[in-house]
């Protein structure tokens, strides 16, 4: 709103120096030359504010975002090796991996990986970096220490602490080997995702709410003290999960939420102590937001609408999965706006799960991985259909631009 009435202001003022300037000579003859002209600079200077103004509205603000049009087909199938660089794959231990019918998140931290998933409810799980189980932190249960269900989880690397959000009001807090050290509860908020990064644990309430005053992001100090809250939640409770399987993402000094229902990015960044939605994508014919408030909704309209599937933010680039007219594509793009549409892609596609770091992982079950010719390639061999999950670590790749005489690389 604020530069709206900005703009509106220059746009009235330019309107009366150019009114005055397109008069008759009779109706200014009073006028000095002098003061024509330094009506003429101020006029310049007003058109100078205006697309400053401009400007800095189409960059990033609340109101919008930088705009990240999504409007190219390709006809092309995706593989895996077009956006990914794996650096290593680990077939999780059998007897463990039976016990995961699904997996939501995962992180690499220490020569460890930590993985979130279950049968019914899920539990947080370690393994070593060649896929031997560990432990099992915290237990299922309704005593001090225990979780009923774990909903997402952080690494507090600065002080060696595991935090598990079992939402939507209580973390957990735990040291690197398992043992419980004291549980915070919030009483008029309810969280669905935790990040942590530079020393403070970031949540969101993912539009959610139960309170009309909300915030979208909620930043506490290592002891769980509120230090504040940004960007206010949206005027109706959404009533289904985020669709994405990390929509708090650390990158760098920012944690970035990533809304599907508003097709925006919004980001916390702790050395400003600021948030504001960055980026919005723009969908041919989005989902409106209001048909994220029931599921019922959601699934009667997914046919008829565009809208996000998954994505991860890494340094200067957005990769995005989404649903547009029948098929899935794929899309990377630059904070610059560079932009390539990869090709569509069935529905075998792996969520894309962001760790703390800067890896991406992958997982995917032996017998999936083995059918499925848009993985890589390099590790099939000594995988068979019995196999459980298997757990890709890989990179995003740069985006390559090849022009008629050049290739660049950003």
């Amino acid at each position: 709103m604020k530069n709206k009435q900005k703009v509106n202001k220059i746009v009235d003022l330019i309107g009366f120096l150019s009114l005055n300037l397109q008069r008759k000579p009779q109706n200014i003859k009073v006028m000095k030359r002098s003061n024509i002209k330094v009506m003429k600079r101020s006029l310049i200077v007003g058109i100078y504010l205006l697309s400053l103004v401009c400007s800095c509205a189409s960059e990033g603000t609340l109101d919008n975002g930088k705009p990240l049009p999504l409007m190219e087909d390709s006809k092309n199938m995706v593989e895996m090796a077009q956006l990914f660089t794996p650096l290593s794959m680990v077939a999780l231990d059998e007897k463990q991996s039976d016990k995961l019918k699904w997996i939501s998140k995962i992180d690499y931290v220490n020569g460890r990986y930590y993985v979130l998933g279950g049968l019914e409810r899920g539990k947080l799980i370690t393994f070593d970096s060649k896929g031997k189980f560990l432990m099992d932190i915290g237990d299922i249960g309704h005593a001090s220490g225990e979780y009923v269900q774990a909903s997402d989880f952080a690494i507090d690397k600065a002080n060696n602490r595991i935090a598990i959000l079992e939402a939507p009001n209580k973390v957990l807090l735990y040291d690197m080997n398992g043992k419980f050290l004291f549980e915070k509860y919030f009483k008029k908020i309810s969280f669905w995702n935790i990040a942590w990064n530079n020393n403070e644990y970031i949540l969101s309430t993912n539009n959610f709410s139960i309170q009309e005053k909300d915030k979208l992001l909620y930043v506490y100090d290592e002891n769980f003290n509120l230090k504040n809250s940004y960007v206010d939640n949206l005027p109706y409770t959404i009533g289904m999960s985020n669709v994405l399987a990390t929509p708090l993402q650390v990158d760098g000094n920012d944690v970035n939420y990533i809304d599907p229902v508003t097709k925006g990015i919004y980001t916390y960044n702790s050395k400003v102590a600021d948030a504001q939605r960055t980026y919005k994508w723009l969908l041919p014919n989005p989902m409106p937001d209001k048909d994220y408030v029931h599921y019922k909704t959601f699934a009667e309209n997914q046919y008829r609408y565009d809208f996000i599937l998954d994505a991860v933010v890494d340094e200067n680039r957005i990769l995005t999965s989404y649903k547009r007219g029948d098929y899935m594509f794929v899309n990377l793009m630059t904070r610059s706006g560079m932009s390539k549409t990869f090709g569509h892609i069935d529905v075998s596609l792996p969520k894309l799960i962001k760790g703390s770091g800067r890896y991406v992982f992958l997982a995917i079950r032996g017998r999936e991985y083995l059918k499925d010719k848009a993985y890589f390639t390099k590790y099939k061999k000594g995988i068979n259909n019995n196999d459980g999950y298997l757990i890709f670590k890989c990179k995003l790749k740069y985006l390559v631009i090849q022009n008629k005489n050049e290739k660049s690389i950003f």
